[in-house]
């Protein structure tokens, strides 16, 4: 803004200008004039904490009330006490007081009157808390950002000289999106501004979008016009960005908030072709189309990659999205978000899995061996690492033994290797304890990982590790300042991953031929073993990993690590290679799983500047702009998404119209909007009925939408066959390649090869270029196009649309 403004008036008229943001503005006004305030308790030399400082701050304090927290709840505990003392400094204007006591009766009151229903016990928390900090930050001589705000208020409602001084200094005021200011911002405005200055702001009601964090969007409908009587309002109603259609349907959907007088708004583009409304079984047929449709439009060159977005209104709707991108080679970037593959709680359990798969894996035992904590600090790992190297082996080696006594082995706890000496190690007797504790552990991860299905030893890992504890008692959260903090997020992603892992078939995950997802070891060792057994019982006293693996397994007597078998002699060896042979294919399949997983989150990264179809959420998506928008989940419960628990229903419910609003805004030329009638999100396993959003109907009703019942176009996982909702509607599933209309009359089509691998990109265009040969041994991709019928294309009528409500087919 002030490079602009440089440009326009020049770099010394600009210099003579204040150009900044509310907190700016306040901290040069403070340093000045805070000694005029002597209730602010802090002196021109104060410092300003910023969000990491507070959250520090407030974790001392939680420290000092509960000595014997875990780390990780304490910062938890300020995290949340730094939102609940943020978002009550921003709703009220007169909080400072001159002692901290004063200030928190006064939040006390306040609150109160918010929330006559409170329970005292959770007002009176809340006093003691509030005081502590304020008591702190007037120690340190500090403030946070919301203190800037309130003590400026409070230093223009309270010395009339400085505000008098201030009026001769700024006889112009400039505001920038003025319906998200919250109530001190607009106060700190209209005290500046009055009675002299000129005011001018600039905001649309209709993207108040904040509410949530203290934004009043009353500020412009409502409380300008009744402080500043002139006021004059220019309506901006030119919309250059999108297209006839969507500003039309747009503006019927907001229409329905009667908050303010609306002037409507006029496109300057051609029509463009119809919104695109589609019908789909659940939630992963959803997924499908929409990563299918992205990759139809790149494979045609009709928009670049970072042209296309989805917008989703919660982020726990975006695996299966990623997922599905990930099969087809589509490239991707997460905005203002952290992959699901990547967040703490996945990549805990996942290193639990690859431990009991690869006992060898240090990255893996380094990541876990104390999480959850267990009693092995810094300290004892180091100890136990120093041990190992002195032995020249690997931490792995000196807790599960040696990988040539252990590979492919269903090792129960009988098998480890016994441990040095405590003392030899340097252990005290309770971390001695806790190293053979958690060899046991792994050991029985092992023995389920060879001989259980890939879910049911993802829930022992959680079981037996006491995981879903750790993640409610706060041990993911690594810092004070992270966002997503929340224990019940977390809990639902791993109920996601155990959905993710009951429907898992080798190449389902990242698109690779499951063939060449690992290098069979297991396979390997499984032949030879029936090569050189020929009937015996499977003495180990012969080399090679028959005689290593054979003893893991129990089909011989003993094996080289002096682990007893516990099938003993008497077992046939056919007993043996049997379980051989299971443990060989259930830990083959958690490998290709696990591989799988690190190809799928290898394709996660990228930047601002990254190429790739942008993932984001609603609120993430204002300001921007994109050729292609796909907006999924429009049922009701997620778009829009009630839970308010206090406050006014009506006025959360006007903020998620706004919200709808300002996504459907975001499209330039396409918009492409989808309902299930199925909600999947945690695995075809764990379904609900979902009912189509009241949002879409109103999409439905403006006029300029065909709707189309893409349900048989998903394809269901091949454990399932058809989708529940087709084995109670009827219908079959076209396997995921049947043509889309893009709107003007013409159909498009992705292919994947019959062995049921995917084609990246580059393939598919290389496929579609004339005269290009097919590849030696590749079968030519199906084609299984069809037409949306004329009925499916119609326009809804209302009785049509009260007919999709209550489940019929249209």
């Amino acid at each position: 803004m002030k490079e602009r403004l440089a440009v326009l008036l020049g770099e010394e008229a600009a210099r003579d200008l204040f150009a900044g943001t509310f907190h700016s503005l306040c901290y040069r006004l403070l340093k000045r004039h805070i000694s005029e305030l002597p209730d602010a308790g802090r002196t021109s030399a104060f410092t300003v904490y910023d969000q990491d400082m507070s959250a520090r701050l407030l974790a001392r304090l939680v420290r000092q009330q509960e000595p014997d927290w875990k780390a990780r709840v304490v910062n938890d505990k300020a995290a949340a006490l730094q939102g609940a003392i943020s978002r009550l400094k921003n709703s009220m204007l007169t909080w400072h007081a001159a002692t901290p006591r004063d200030a928190a009766e006064r939040a006390v009151a306040h609150l109160a009157k918010q929330h006559g229903a409170a329970p005292l016990v959770e007002l009176a928390e809340m006093g003691d808390w509030f005081e502590r900090y304020e008591q702190a930050l007037r120690d340190n001589n500090a403030l946070d950002f919301d203190d800037l705000l309130g003590l400026t208020v409070g230093l223009l409602r309270g010395a009339p000289a400085v505000r008098e001084r201030l009026a001769r200094h700024f006889r112009h005021v400039l505001v920038d999106e003025f319906q998200d200011t919250n109530a001190a911002q607009y106060e700190m405005v209209r005290l500046l501004s009055l009675p002299r200055a000129d005011l001018f702001v600039v905001g649309d009601p209709d993207q108040a979008i904040y509410g949530w964090r203290g934004a009043q969007a009353g500020n412009m409908t409502q409380a300008l016009t009744k402080d500043f009587k002139d006021t004059q309002v220019y309506a901006l109603r030119d919309n250059y960005r999108s297209c006839a259609r969507i500003v039309a349907t747009a503006e019927h959907v907001i229409a329905k908030n009667e908050d303010w007088d609306r002037a409507g708004l006029r496109a300057q583009r051609p029509p463009g072709g119809p919104i695109e409304v589609h019908v789909l079984g659940d939630s992963h047929d959803e997924a499908e189309f929409i990563a299918r449709d992205i990759q139809s439009l790149a494979v045609s060159g009709a928009h670049p990659l970072e042209q296309i977005a989805v917008l989703f209104r919660t982020h726990v709707q975006a695996r299966l999205v990623e997922q599905q991108l990930v099969l087809r080679g589509v490239p991707y970037v997460v905005v203002g978000g952290v992959p699901f593959w990547r967040r703490v709680e996945i990549q805990d359990v996942m290193a639990y899995l690859r431990l009991a798969v690869s006992l060898q894996d240090d990255v893996a035992l380094a990541r876990i061996i104390n999480t959850p904590k267990r009693g092995l600090g810094d300290t004892s790992v180091d100890k136990l690492s120093a041990a190992a190297a002195a032995r020249g082996v690997t931490l792995s080696a000196l807790l599960f033994g040696a990988p040539s006594t252990r590979d492919g082995g269903a090792a129960g706890a009988a098998a480890l290797p016994p441990l040095p000496d405590r003392q030899e190690l340097g252990l005290t007797a309770r971390a001695a304890a806790a190293v053979e504790a958690f060899r046991q552990t792994v050991a029985a991860l092992r023995a389920e990982a060879c001989g259980r299905p890939l879910a049911s030893v993802l829930e022992s890992v959680l079981v037996q590790t006491s995981y879903r504890q750790h993640v409610q008692a706060g041990g993911c959260s690594s810092s004070p300042k992270e966002k997503d903090g929340k224990a019940e997020e977390r809990l639902l992603r791993i109920e996601q991953l155990l959905a993710v892992a009951r429907e898992y078939v080798p190449g389902s995950l990242s698109g690779a031929d499951p063939r060449d997802l690992t290098l069979d070891v297991e396979q390997q060792g499984f032949d030879e073993r029936m090569a050189g057994s020929s009937g015996s019982t499977g003495s180990s006293t012969g080399g090679g990993s028959g005689g290593d693996t054979s003893s893991s397994y129990g089909a011989g007597s003993s094996g080289s690590d002096g682990a007893g078998s516990s099938m003993g002699d008497e077992r046939p060896a056919s007993a043996g290679l049997a379980a051989y042979e299971v443990a060989s294919s259930q830990l083959h399949h958690a490998q290709c799983f696990i591989d799988e997983v690190a190809l799928y989150s290898g394709t996660e990264e990228g930047g601002a500047g990254a190429q790739g179809v942008r993932l984001m959420t609603m609120h993430a998506a204002k300001g921007l702009e994109f050729e292609a928008v796909f907006i999924p989940g429009c049922n009701e419960g997620t778009v829009p998404l009630l839970r308010w628990e206090d406050g006014d229903a009506a006025d959360g419910l006007a903020e998620e119209r706004r919200l709808f609003y300002v996504s459907l805004t975001r499209a330039k030329q396409r918009l492409r909007l989808s309902h299930t009638r199925v909600v999947s999100h945690f695995g075809r396993e764990n379904r609900r009925e979902a009912e189509v959003s009241r949002f879409l109907g109103d999409v439905i009703k403006a006029g300029h939408a065909v709707v189309r019942n893409s349900e048989d176009e998903g394809s269901p996982p091949p454990s399932h066959g058809r989708s529940p909702w087709q084995q109670r509607f009827g219908g079959t599933h076209a396997r995921g390649r049947a043509g889309l209309s893009d709107g003007r009359g013409r159909s498009s089509s992705s292919s994947s090869s019959s062995s049921g691998t995917t084609a990246s990109l580059q393939q598919q265009r290389q496929q579609q270029q004339p005269g290009m040969q097919q590849q030696q041994g590749q079968k030519p991709p199906p084609r299984q196009q069809q037409q949306p019928s004329q009925q499916q294309q119609q326009q809804l009528s209302a009785a049509q649309l009260s007919a999709l409500k209550r489940g019929g087919r249209r």
